[in-house]
């Protein structure tokens, strides 16, 4: 929240579309951000083998009869890899801001 209220003023003097801009960062999420969270719960369930936590072994199984706390520990992780997918896209838009509005100003002239 703070990061949007400081990006907001710091960018209150631009003269980018704000709908291309969301656009193309809702792009960047989708795609590249989804397929990083893919790649992490692989890598996750990879780890799980390798240590034997049973818990993370198996996405989305939470025994049987269903254990809340296997809920809970895969939910704590999967939390986990997307607030780091969102913080490594957000440092990237960041850094490629310019790019980005140039790309934004081509596609939606």
């Amino acid at each position: 929240m703070a990061l949007s209220i400081w990006l907001a003023e710091f960018k209150n003097n631009s003269s980018e579309d704000e709908c291309a801009l969301y656009f193309l960062q809702f792009t960047i999420d989708v795609v590249i951000g989804t397929f990083m969270i893919w790649v992490m719960v692989g890598w996750q369930k990879r780890l799980a083998d390798r240590f034997n936590i049973k818990s993370l072994q198996k996405s989305g199984f939470y025994g049987s009869p269903p254990k809340f706390g296997r809920f809970l520990v895969q939910l704590t992780a999967y939390v986990f890899l997307v607030s780091l997918v969102k913080t490594i896209l957000g440092v990237v838009v960041i850094f490629f801001n310019m790019p980005i509005e140039e790309l934004g100003n081509v596609i939606f002239l």
